[in-house]
């Protein structure tokens, strides 16, 4: 059983989460905040939410890799839908290693769903296994 104060931590960044997508993806450093995920932006506007200088690295599925470069995106929100990036004008280059086969499609526009609650339940899982530490990289 939580305590009263691992149980509002918990709450916290859930919701946290679910008002602010945007919150770890930052001009010039690949971020992994997201599980399976890795993005990177080169420009992050100051007003606004279309970015530009993407990639975006997806291992959410097992065996395959997808590498994402879209012309723009932005961070989208809808009750139906979640949370998701919006991309435009990019292509997607894809490799499955299993069948030793590459991919490269070009797309106008493709939204991608972010799964916020499973990037959750793996904080929790190293939380509750005590394994929740930062790491800093230090150049050498």
């Amino acid at each position: 059983m939580d305590s009263p104060g691992e149980t509002g931590f918990k709450s916290t960044l859930f919701l946290l989460a679910q008002s602010k997508t945007d919150i770890e993806i930052r001009e010039r450093i690949f971020s992994d905040t997201f599980s399976g995920l890795v993005v990177y932006v080169d420009r992050v506007p100051l007003q606004g939410n279309r970015m530009e200088g993407i990639l975006i690295h997806d291992e959410r599925e097992k065996g395959k890799s997808n590498t994402l470069l879209p012309g723009r995106f932005s961070r989208q929100e809808s009750p139906r839908s979640g949370h998701y990036f919006e991309l435009s004008g990019g292509d997607i280059h894809r490799y499955e290693p299993k069948l030793q086969t590459f991919q490269k499609i070009k797309f106008d526009t493709y939204d991608l769903k972010l799964r916020i609650a499973k990037t959750f339940a793996a904080i929790e899982k190293k939380l509750k296994i005590g394994k929740c530490q930062s790491t800093i990289f230090k150049k050498r």
